[in-house]
């Protein structure tokens, strides 16, 4: 399962299914917060003592924690435990980026004053300040 989910191809058959059956029927008894907490600390071990293997690109670290950390957020959801545990920095959650070449003037009206602070200020030679209000972003947003 580790290796297709990291890119190494198929060799985990029955892929996403045969993982949630598996869950379901036969690790159900664990997976609770106890359970989950104990993996999580197994896991966390195991990463720690691969760190070697994983290169010298931080990233790849923190991406593997990242995609723990959703499925352990899931499988919480799914399994109605809670746990606060973590397996380290994750990267932070995907912004959007607004187009606003794409829009109709109605959907950039349609924006929230920070959607369109935060849209315009990532854009090189767009100026605000605090004190700019919710029309002027709009103006200047159809003006780009």
């Amino acid at each position: 399962m580790w290796l297709d989910v990291m890119g190494g191809g198929f060799k985990y058959h029955g892929a996403e299914f045969r993982l949630n059956f598996h869950h379901q029927h036969n690790a159900f008894d664990i997976m609770n917060q106890k359970g989950a907490e104990r993996w999580l600390t197994l896991m966390v071990e195991t990463l720690d003592e691969c760190t070697a293997y994983m290169g010298k690109d931080e990233r790849v670290r923190v991406s593997i924690n990242t995609f723990l950390s959703y499925f352990m957020e899931k499988y919480a959801t799914d399994f109605s435990f809670n746990t606060n545990a973590t397996f380290g920095p994750t990267n932070a959650a995907v912004k959007h980026k607004i187009n606003f070449f794409n829009m109709s003037d109605s959907a950039i009206e349609a924006l929230s004053e920070g959607q369109l602070r935060e849209a315009l200020t990532g854009r090189r030679g767009v100026t605000i300040d605090e004190h700019t209000n919710k029309h002027q972003l709009v103006q200047k947003a159809k003006g780009l």
